[in-house]
């Protein structure tokens, strides 16, 4: 190799080198071009969502109550209602028709349904939407089950949610938005009611996980001695919604 060679070699690792840091700086500079992310995927203050849903072609309503401080959630159908304790994993699925309480635990692991992507979620953002009257940002949400899309308000409330595939497809978009303290009496167990333990899916509210959501376990079966209550349709766990 001449001379002349050796300079033109060196001059076009000098630039490579260069255009390498400039990267790196960018990088470090503005981390949220690596791996942007929503500020807040929970609610930073209590907040009651009535939400219309579509699923396996059915319309229906429900109503979310976030009780921000303590990370519960109560969730009403017009079967019943569901409480959950994010923090210990586990909650319970009210059935006032039936006196009865069916208690959840959460495996590990357990992603947080239709509007609570997993950890290892990865985000892009889309936009901005105006919904129930409240701005939000819409992302679209890539995990290893499939994609969804969420449009988050800057303090953690999901207007809009959709994703699932197939009969598991699901849009949730929020009607009606509360900022409002919450009644902690209304997150805890009632009394006098029957209690069982979910041996499988609990049954009755039919809320949607994300979008690798299954088409459900089957029923109980009490020859086995698995207790539970009848699955209407194919109901998925209370935990779809956070």
């Amino acid at each position: 190799m001449d001379k002349a060679q050796a300079r033109r070699r060196r001059r076009r690792e000098s630039r490579a080198v260069a255009a390498a840091a400039a990267v790196l700086a960018l990088a470090a500079s503005c981390p949220a071009m690596a791996e942007e992310r929503p500020p807040h995927l929970w609610p930073l203050r209590d907040v009651r969502v009535e939400y219309r849903m579509s699923a396996a072609g059915e319309v229906r309503r429900l109503v979310l109550s976030w009780l921000a401080e303590r990370r519960l959630t109560r969730t009403e159908t017009a079967e019943g209602y569901a409480v959950m304790d994010h923090r210990a994993g586990r909650g319970f699925l009210a059935l006032p028709g039936e006196r009865t309480v069916v208690e959840i635990t959460l495996p590990a692991g357990t992603a947080g349904g239709l509007l609570r992507p997993p950890p290892e979620a990865r985000f892009t953002r889309l936009g901005s939407a105006r919904i129930a009257g409240l701005a939000c940002t819409r992302w679209r949400v890539e995990e290893p089950g499939g994609a969804r899309e969420l449009c988050l308000t800057a303090d953690g409330v999901a207007l809009r949610a959709a994703g699932g595939r197939g009969s598991a497809a699901a849009v949730l978009e929020a009607e009606r938005v509360d900022y409002a303290a919450q009644d902690p009496a209304r997150f805890d167990r009632p009394a006098g009611f029957r209690s069982l333990t979910a041996a499988s899916s609990p049954p009755g509210l039919g809320l949607p996980q994300g979008p690798a959501a299954s088409e459900g376990p089957p029923p109980p079966d009490p020859a086995a001695g698995q207790t539970g209550l009848p699955l209407r349709g194919r109901a998925l766990p209370p935990p779809g919604l956070p």
